[in-house]
């Protein structure tokens, strides 16, 4: 069986500054801009950009600007959102609500709890569903949003998603984390996932249902920020 190669991606940063002609296959993993956890990733293939949530509303800056310098178009073909805490639907929730149009984003992909749930289960961070959703709600045209189900497909180009695992209302401890989405992405002959901060609950019931699905990793995001 090939080797497993299970990678913290937080040593796999590609830097483009000192890059005079931009590359065509790129995985950046952003650094935090205030002193919150977080978690946001770009990556482009073949003229495709994907974001990965994107981190907090004060690595909104950063993380446009990284964009730019990516893609000349500034287009983001898919958003992904593993799931709502402030730390990874924050700057894309402060973009929004600026009104700007530096971006010209295609699709974004979530799968969120209800207020109910969270107010059940995790009342300390509803504020922060709250903030995504209406964000979401004013300032972008349902054509462009998708609720995620597991067993999705999408496909870009020469990248495939799969949504491999969605929110399970059943899951009510570590409620926010055990929330996250699931993707795995394959691109440029490599196979990433991404876990988003799938707590122990989460990640047994993905085991559980989807163990072959995620075998024979080339780079997995680790859960909860490694």
């Amino acid at each position: 069986m090939k080797k497993i190669k299970t990678v913290l991606l937080f040593a796999l940063l590609i830097t483009l500054s000192a890059c005079s002609v931009k590359p065509e296959n790129v995985l950046v993993q952003m650094t935090d801009h205030s002193p919150s956890q977080m978690m946001g990733y770009i990556i482009q293939s073949n003229g495709k950009t994907i974001v990965v949530d994107g981190g907090t509303r004060e690595d909104k800056d950063a993380l446009l600007e990284e964009l730019k310098k990516i893609d000349d178009d500034n287009v983001v073909d898919a958003w992904l959102l593993t799931h709502y805490h402030k730390d990874h639907t924050g700057a894309l929730a402060a973009y929004l609500d600026s009104g700007a149009d530096d971006l010209d984003i295609e699709s974004i992909y979530y799968d969120f709890p209800n207020e109910n749930f969270v107010a059940t289960y995790e009342p300390n961070r509803l504020e922060d569903l709250t903030n995504i959703t209406s964000s979401l709600e004013q300032h972008v045209s349902q054509d462009t949003l998708h609720k995620n189900e597991a067993g999705e497909k999408i496909e870009l180009g020469d990248t495939v998603i799969d949504i491999v695992r969605v929110f399970n209302p059943l899951i009510t401890e570590n409620a926010g984390n055990n929330s996250s989405t699931v993707y795995k992405i394959e691109t440029n002959g490599n196979k990433i996932l991404f876990l988003g901060d799938l707590g122990l609950e989460g990640g047994e019931q993905l085991l559980s249902e989807s163990k072959k699905e995620i075998e024979n990793m080339d780079y997995v995001q680790m859960a909860h920020h490694g």
